[in-house]
């Protein structure tokens, strides 16, 4: 449970010591066998230290939100309602997004999707592992165990890398209805399929690495599923204990690696995507007149024989003139609004 006045004492030291931007994240989990709140892991970066916790209730949401508004620069909330009636603190259906833009007066605030986050993480590291692979994630075996939200979204990613993706959960209806609709909108010329089997074991027999994105109260990655793998050599651990005390040690013994997914990298990715978005980007979006032509940036759909440049408030380049429909009459690679004077570009 969350020390709401020994949090505020360490915002305001922190606050006094540092010029870096804070952030604190406040997320949610559907996790069964935790409806405890807490603080996540302090994490320092060259421009932001990040702070945050996770709750499971809107009274802990407004308290929170109070307490931290005085001094962090951002907050991040996972939007994702992940908390159900049974499991929530208060025993409603939590809106935990819509408590903390209520209370928030100073800090800024901006959204995230904390299951997106984890696929992304996941993804990245499995890129970044195989990298010096040839063919990187293509044609291994991945098993997939326990393909709920998290699980479904990373077996796409993952076969449109080119692996062998496997996916298990408890309801095979459902499950069957996943591998549909996930060979449905897999890209088309993606040559693997996502197949299910109805057995963790079997799933994971043959693959070569075994991702536990399971969230029920006993571990499903244990000794003796290990014991019966034959081509295994990595295992992660996203649902957060998914994993065996007695297949932990197994996998040590056996040199087989094992780790717990850490989502520090991409955190840090979203958080300063966000904020770069809004600073340099949001802002500058939009259509005006400038002189006898009107110019468009930020991705705002330009009319016919608009000019499409970097940013209308402060123009430097110009990227090429609009042709009404989304795309663009002519394109310009090196051009310089300075110097664009050809009043013949503009009808």
């Amino acid at each position: 449970m969350i020390s709401f006045k020994e949090l505020e004492k360490n915002l305001i030291k922190l606050k006094k010591k540092t010029k870096r931007r804070i952030i604190f994240t406040i997320g949610n989990t559907s996790k069964i066998n935790n409806n405890q709140s807490f603080l996540t892991p302090i994490r320092e970066f060259n421009s932001y230290i990040i702070m945050g916790a996770n709750i499971y209730s809107e009274k802990e949401a407004i308290k929170l939100s109070r307490i931290i508004d005085n001094y962090v620069y951002g907050v991040f909330v996972d939007c994702e309602k992940k908390i159900p009636k049974n499991i929530s603190i208060s025993g409603l259906l939590s809106n935990i997004e819509r408590r903390v833009k209520e209370e928030l007066k100073k800090a800024k605030i901006f959204l995230y999707k904390g299951n997106d986050l984890t696929v992304e993480s996941a993804d990245n590291f499995l890129s970044h592992y195989f990298k010096d692979d040839l063919r990187g994630l293509g044609g291994k075996t991945i098993s997939i165990l326990g393909a709920g939200n998290i699980g479904s979204k990373l077996a796409l990613k993952l076969v449109e890398r080119g692996a062998k993706v496997i996916i298990t959960r408890r309801k095979i209806k459902k499950l069957k209805i996943i591998v549909k609709a996930l060979n449905l909108i897999k890209p088309k010329f993606t040559k693997q399929d996502v197949s299910y089997s109805t057995s963790n074991y079997k799933a994971a027999e043959y693959s070569e690495i075994i991702l536990g994105c399971s969230n029920a109260r006993n571990s499903i990655i244990s000794k003796s599923l290990l014991k019966n793998c034959k081509n295994l050599k990595l295992i992660i651990d996203i649902g957060k204990g998914s994993v065996s005390e007695d297949a932990v040690s197994y996998a040590y013994e056996n040199f087989i690696e094992i780790y717990r997914l850490d989502i520090s990298s991409s955190l840090l990715s979203m958080i300063e995507s966000q904020i770069n978005f809004e600073e340099k980007f949001f802002k500058n979006r939009g259509r005006k007149r400038n002189k006898n032509h009107f110019i468009v940036s930020g991705g705002q759909l330009g009319k016919k024989g608009d000019i499409i440049v970097d940013n209308i408030n402060k123009p430097q380049h110009v990227y090429g003139i609009a042709n009404g429909k989304g795309d663009f009459l002519k394109r310009f690679i090196n051009l310089s609004y300075k110097n664009f004077k050809n009043e013949k570009l503009f009808s």
